[in-house]
């Protein structure tokens, strides 16, 4: 039996979005693009 995969929902180009990410220890959490490319911090207070 094969799962479907699941999409990721489509971003707006501009503007705010919000995601809720549930509880998150205080800290820094880096992130990148698939290839590295793009990257960035999400700070947690």
């Amino acid at each position: 039996m094969l799962r479907p995969r699941r999409q990721p929902p489509t971003l707006p180009a501009t503007g705010e979005t919000h995601i809720n990410l549930a509880v998150l220890q205080p800290g820094r959490m880096d992130y990148a693009c698939g290839m590295g490319m793009y990257t960035g911090i999400i700070t947690i207070v």
